[in-house]
């Protein structure tokens, strides 16, 4: 009876060691994300080794829109700017700060930032590639963002 309750712990804590390893989220290194990206919605961001960035098509929710432009007329912009990757408490995160806009193909000289998810792939989300997830809004949803090869 000893022998088989030792077992017992020997496997139940082997199982929760495997999968308590497997659950925690490797943090990106910058040189994992310079490259360029496309989203499921045709967007497209092109990060820099020396933390610029460059997007083309980037999908605004009304708010945001409203909020950069004072009305929601155009909802996709392009532009360039700073980037930087940090980490929170248990989530990685994409910190895109812009210099300047494209709307309708005239550069806006106007400062923003953005904060976008980096998230690994499989079930915990922890193994290689990673995506970036951009929150557009409530009605408009998410986009999805995967590195070009």
């Amino acid at each position: 009876m000893i022998c088989l309750s030792k077992i017992k712990q020997i496997t139940i804590g082997g199982f929760l060691t495997m999968f308590l390893s497997c659950s925690k989220l490797p943090h990106p290194m910058s040189e994992d994300l310079v490259g360029q990206w496309k989203s499921d919605m045709n967007e497209v961001l092109i990060l820099y080794a020396n933390s610029t960035f460059e997007a083309k098509g980037i999908v605004l929710s009304n708010y945001k829109a409203k909020l950069l432009f004072n009305d929601s007329s155009e909802t996709k912009i392009g532009g360039k700017g700073t980037w930087k990757i940090y980490k929170t408490d248990n989530e990685n995160k994409l910190c895109l700060n812009y210099l300047s806009f494209v709307k309708k193909h005239e550069t806006i000289e106007k400062q923003f930032g953005f904060t976008w998810s980096i998230k690994g792939s499989g079930l915990f989300e922890n193994r290689l590639p990673w995506k970036i997830v951009s929150w557009i809004g409530d009605d408009e949803g998410i986009s999805t963002f995967k590195k070009v090869k």
